[in-house]
């Protein structure tokens, strides 16, 4: 089977009840193939609006949890898997500036993450730390003072 044969079965009418014809025997539904260009065309038609909101929890680097009725919120600090190279640690008040506290472990979906358990409302500085020594800010957050960035949670 070609992708012609794929792309001209998944643009037919899908087999349902009452379309086999009398004397016909019904056959069973088949799933529907959908190509990456069906995808994309349909994704572009979704509002703009929506569109956008898609793209950011994509490429959000910091995720917030709702608060527990403990009044804690679970914050994930996530950065892509391959940049910086090496090892990465997320550091800030949160855990007293310790490098080995909270290392960004890889995730099946292309990146690396630390997540830390803080009081909802707390104020969180912090930066991140690579091998060698090599600080550096999460650029999606507002910097906080000369060095590192700030989230309220």
């Amino acid at each position: 089977m070609g992708y012609s044969d794929i792309a001209s079965r998944a643009s037919g009418p899908l087999p349902g009840p009452g379309r086999a014809g009398p004397g016909r025997r019904q056959r069973p539904a088949q799933p529907r193939v959908i190509s990456r260009m069906t995808l994309e065309l349909i994704f572009d038609k979704l509002p703009l609006d929506r569109n956008v909101r898609m793209h950011e929890r994509r490429t959000q680097l910091i995720r917030t949890a709702k608060p527990g009725r403990d009044g804690t919120v679970r914050v994930t600090f996530a950065l892509p898997a391959d940049k910086p190279g090496g090892a990465v640690s997320v550091v800030g008040d949160f855990n007293d500036w310790d490098p080995f506290a909270h290392p960004l472990r890889r995730r099946a979906n292309g990146t690396r993450s630390a997540a830390v358990t803080v009081r909802a409302g707390s104020t969180l500085r912090f930066r991140y730390l690579a091998e060698d020594g090599l600080w550096f800010d999460d650029d999606t957050v507002a910097p906080a003072g000369s060095h590192g960035a700030a989230i309220t949670v």
